[in-house]
């Protein structure tokens, strides 16, 4: 079976924490489901200076459903996401 993604939802920028001066982090969170049933999110946390952004990176966690709630400490599942899915996943992202 090919794997792919079967439903998503983007869930946009959640949080956006000031660290000092006008340094901050914006964190966007987009979540898909697989067709090996697995769900994931991804959190995108973007560094800014000023009006300049800077290196980002993506982190994956499992979760339990597309209808997870993100405000508050979401609950994540200990294993590792696999390198094929977080391939996939990015693969599909930049072709939405």
């Amino acid at each position: 079976m090919e794997l792919k993604v079967i439903k998503y939802r983007n869930i946009g920028m959640i949080s956006h924490d000031f660290v000092e001066d006008d340094y901050w982090e914006k964190h966007s969170y987009c979540s898909f489901e697989l067709n090996n049933r697995n769900v994931i999110v991804c959190i995108s946390t973007a560094n800014n200076f000023d009006n300049e952004h800077h290196n980002s990176e993506n982190e994956y966690y499992y979760i339990n459903s597309l209808n997870d709630k993100f405000q508050n400490s979401f609950s994540n599942k200990s294993e590792k996401v696999s390198k094929e899915e977080i391939h996939l996943i990015e693969d599909f992202y930049t072709e939405v």
